[in-house]
């Protein structure tokens, strides 16, 4: 708290104080029940996970997020899985298997922004992506998609949409059907 908020808080009568609780509860309430109707929110197209990530996520620094789904989609947690600088984050596919299987998720959707506007995926991108992938299948989990925000409101690129999710669970099959010779 502020000190000029404790100043005014300790001028207040007793009656104001517990009128500023009464408030302060009613808020932490109507917090509270906003989160769980977020969270059983569905996701059932590309554009509501974006709209999701745009309405929550910080956009002036590279963060990267993921959202945790079960197995009808509906958001289980959105968290923050790694913060950047202005031109990179990294992200631990360790990290968001370890949070999944916490949460009990069957399905995740990567997303982080590229301050720069491009959305263009990098290498480390690319890369960390399909261990996240390969990581995912081993424990049940499904990547669903990465998606990268590029500074206007149209502009994103999806692993997807590229077909590079496709070809991650060619490549996961392939060395599955090589590892049983």
């Amino acid at each position: 708290m502020k000190k000029t908020t404790k100043a005014k808080i300790e001028k207040m009568t007793e009656a104001e104080k517990i009128d500023l609780f009464e408030k302060l509860q009613s808020d932490i309430l109507a917090v509270k029940e906003s989160i769980f109707e977020f969270r059983k929110h569905k996701i059932t197209s590309q554009g509501e996970a974006i709209k999701y990530f745009r309405t929550i996520a910080p956009l002036s620094i590279e963060a990267v997020y993921c959202l945790f789904l079960n197995a009808k989609n509906a958001v289980i947690d959105f968290v923050e899985m790694g913060q950047g600088t202005l031109t990179q984050a990294v992200f631990y596919p360790r990290e968001i298997i370890k949070h999944g299987l916490k949460v009990g998720a069957s399905g995740l959707i990567v997303m982080h922004n590229h301050p720069s506007g491009e959305p263009e995926p990098s290498e480390n991108d690319r890369s960390t992506t399909k261990k996240l992938y390969f990581a995912a299948k081993h424990m049940d989990m499904q990547v669903l998609d990465h998606i990268i925000i590029g500074g206007k409101e149209e502009s994103f690129f999806s692993f997807h949409d590229a077909g590079l999710i496709e070809k991650f669970k060619l490549a996961t099959a392939a060395m599955f059907e090589k590892a049983d010779l």
